[in-house]
Order: structure tokens, then C-alpha cells, then sequence
């Protein structure tokens, strides 16, 4: 998160894959580049990780708000709605 916060996308998101990397359960890596990809505009990527951290913890708030960005930015307005 901190390179995040430096400016460092690329040594953030090359963090955040080693963490799934080394577990794969970790919901809040997936979260965390799933947001980095989704600013970066990578969408489909995005929403695909997003999922990811759902699927390993379905109560994680941010995630689900992210995911209903993404979603909306593809206009798929109900799928987004059910996110928020």
C-alpha cells in the first residue's frame, strides 16, 4: 500500500501478486489490486479480481463497493446495485 501511496503502481501490484501468490486466500490482496487495476482502467481485470476477494471473504465492504464501481462503469446498472 505504501508504494501505492508513493506512486509506485507497478511495485504495487507486483507486491499484491506475490501476496496472492503466496496466499491465495488473501481477499484483501486481491481487493487492493483490484482497485490499482480498475484506477488504471483495466476493468475486466478489475472485476475478475474483485470476485476473487469476494469469493474468499464475501463480507469484505470495500470489495463489494469496488466491484459496484466497476460494474457501473460498464453500465450494467442492476448487476452494479446489488454490490452497494
Amino acid at each position: 500500500i505504501l508504494a501505492v501511496e508513493a506512486g509506485d503502481r507497478t511495485a504495487a501490484a507486483d507486491r499484491f501478486r506475490r501476496a496472492i501468490d503466496g496466499r491465495a486466500d488473501f481477499a484483501e490482496a486481491y481487493l487492493e489490486l483490484g482497485m490499482l487495476r480498475a484506477q488504471e482502467g483495466a476493468g475486466a481485470e478489475a472485476e475478475e479480481l474483485l470476485r476473487a476477494a469476494l469469493r474468499w471473504n464475501p463480507e469484505l465492504a470495500p470489495a463489494h463497493y469496488e466491484l459496484g464501481l466497476v460494474l457501473g462503469e460498464r453500465d450494467d446498472a442492476a448487476a452494479a446495485v446489488a454490490h452497494f
